[in-house]
């Protein structure tokens, strides 16, 4: 996703077949269900680099099928219709939403939407974890899962309403406007991302709450260091208590205390890490298994496991959800479909 980028893109359609063309160019793959011949239906999506603000409405039930997910955290701001279902697959059950709700977009293939209006903010998923990660001091070991319902108070998603409200003042074709509302974009992006972390319960809540314990000690920052400066190499528990001048014993109780793993547990967040950002930054010049072994994995069927582990989908499907992204930029960047 292109950071500095400050667009619209509008998909509009009065019948199944013009929907599915104009979707198409979003989302490749997606398959349109409705059991309406005729409707009126239209997405539109304001794009600040790294959030979004989308209204979808819809004068019948449609459902839409996505075959290549998307990596973002999506927060329902205001609704006036009939309410959301989702599932996993179309062969799956679908489950209703419920009125307010922050909800991770790679778990979900299907979406069923109902006669109504739907106002969404939607963060990018890299930009959530990279906060997240700045607040623990530690690579994430799963993706983000939020409590399934928010009250409709809760601060972060006043937040998100208001930069609902703002958004069509930000696409103002005032040249210096524009200039001023791509940084403005970007410090949103920020606040709202460290709101919705704040505010919301999630699985990393307590690790968060935990975290005033303290910053880590130096002895634990340079083996951090150490261990980002050399995660592609073959990493011994030695060499990291030797960079952290500490005995080994030290060195592990710092990191249970102030990290919540052991040192090449670290080491092991960190690799996957690097090869989460290699295939979602579009790496194609070689296999998964070529970056995996890149940085570091010899055995595949073990990392494997571990990446699906640590972010609910597999390496291949990052590397789509990546191409899909970049679809979805070229896109935008034609002015989307007309209505």
């Amino acid at each position: 996703m292109t950071k500095a980028m400050i667009q619209t893109a509008r998909v509009a359609g009065n019948s199944p077949d013009q929907i599915h063309t104009a979707l198409s160019q979003l989302y490749p793959g997606v398959a349109v269900h409705t059991a309406s011949p005729a409707l009126e239906f239209e997405l539109q999506q304001h794009q600040f680099g790294e959030l979004a603000v989308i209204r979808l409405s819809t004068s019948t039930a449609i459902q839409l099928d996505l075959v290549q997910r998307l990596d973002g955290y999506l927060l329902l701001t205001a609704a006036q219709g009939a309410g959301l279902e989702t599932g996993k697959t179309p062969a799956a059950p679908l489950s209703p939403m419920p009125p307010s709700f922050v909800l991770d977009m790679q778990q979900v293939g299907v979406w069923r939407w109902q006669p109504g209006s739907y106002d969404m903010v939607m963060i990018d998923g890299a930009r959530l974890h990279n906060r997240l990660r700045h607040l623990l001091e530690r690579p994430l070991v799963q993706r983000v899962k939020f409590h399934p319902s928010i009250p409709a108070d809760a601060p972060a998603l006043q937040l998100a309403r208001a930069l609902a409200g703002a958004a069509p003042g930000l696409r103002r074709d005032d040249a210096r406007m524009r200039a001023c509302a791509t940084e403005l974009a970007l410090s949103l992006a920020d606040a709202l991302a460290y709101a919705v972390l704040d505010d919301i319960p999630h699985n990393y809540s307590l690790q968060l709450e935990q975290r005033h314990a303290g910053p880590s000690p130096r002895h634990v920052k340079r083996a951090i260091d150490y261990i980002h400066a050399n995660a592609r190499a073959v990493l011994a528990l030695d060499d990291i208590a030797r960079a952290a001048r500490v005995s080994v014993r030290t060195l592990q109780a710092g990191f249970a205390r102030f990290q919540g793993c052991s040192p090449m547990q670290y080491a092991k967040r960190v690799r996957l890490e690097g090869v989460y950002s290699a295939l979602r930054g579009g790496e194609l010049e070689h296999s998964v298994a070529q970056v995996a072994r890149q940085w570091g994995f010899s055995h595949l069927g073990q990392f494997a496991h571990d990446y699906r582990l640590a972010f609910g989908e597999t390496p291949s499907e990052t590397r789509r959800t990546r191409q899909s992204a970049s679809n979805d930029e070229a896109f935008a960047s034609r002015g989307g479909m007309p209505g």
